[in-house]
């Protein structure tokens, strides 16, 4: 729809979450509305099969061109496409459903999925971020999604892990890392998501790959390797998100 419509209307200016999916952001854009900026008499919403087109927004916004499928098209920059997505949070015409941990609620866990993803996968800076948000988005509020955004994670499902992690950790004050190595030797076992390093706790996300066949036989590998090393090793997956508090809770405070 993003190219169709482009075709069409070669002026108009790709936005928010259809910006970010000409960058490729491998996450989170694929059932997002497809919004332009372009002159028009009245904002046109989006709906499943028609782009909504706003009459403003342009002003002040860094552009590039987009080459996609030898085609050139306008789109808001990175930086600025993500705050327009953040706005489309913010107003629910995007609500995307989430897992929300104690002391959130599920916009900021949107947003700091977003923030992560576009840190991690398109490089995009916070100051960057501030920059744009400049006027357009609450300062406070988004250095609140900021600080709680990580470039480590992979995956939106990673950060909501994380971000679940953290409320059981901080409560303990106890000190959630990400990306920790561990060796066996010189040789590198794994990389944890996340690990409670004192307690020599590994947590690690399991996304869909890990049920097949050759990856259970090496995660099994990986499970021995690291009880050798000490390791108390935990594995969640999406279906299991909902026991990640308590099942942290009862592994944390056990005698």
């Amino acid at each position: 729809m993003i190219l169709d419509y482009a075709q069409q209307w070669p002026t108009h200016i790709a936005s928010g979450y259809s910006a970010l999916t000409l960058y490729r952001l491998p996450y989170l854009t694929d059932a997002a509305p497809v919004t332009f900026i372009g002159p028009t008499s009245k904002t046109r919403s989006p709906t499943p099969t028609t782009p909504g087109l706003k009459r403003r927004g342009a002003d002040g916004i860094a552009l590039t061109t987009v080459h996609h499928f030898g085609h050139t098209i306008y789109a808001a920059a990175p930086a600025y496409a993500t705050i327009q997505a953040i706005q489309m949070l913010k107003s629910g015409e995007h609500s995307p459903a989430v897992i929300t941990p104690e002391g959130l609620d599920p916009l900021q866990v949107r947003a700091v999925q977003l923030v992560d993803c576009v840190r991690r996968h398109l490089n995009v800076s916070t100051s960057s971020l501030r920059q744009a948000a400049d006027w357009r988005v609450e300062k406070r509020w988004l250095n609140k999604v900021l600080k709680l955004s990580s470039k480590l994670a992979d995956s939106p499902r990673e950060t909501e892990l994380r971000l679940l992690l953290h409320a059981v950790t901080k409560q303990r004050r106890l000190k959630l890392s990400e990306q920790v190595p561990v060796y066996r030797g010189r040789r590198l076992v794994t990389t944890f998501d996340f690990a409670i390093e004192p307690l020599k706790i590994g947590i690690m996300y399991d996304g869909q790959h890990h049920w097949e066949y050759d990856q259970r036989q090496k995660d099994a590998r990986i499970n021995l390797d690291l009880a050798l090393e000490g390791w108390t090793v935990v594995r969640f997956a999406a279906a299991t998100f909902s026991e990640v508090v308590p099942r942290m809770v009862e592994l944390l405070d056990r005698p």
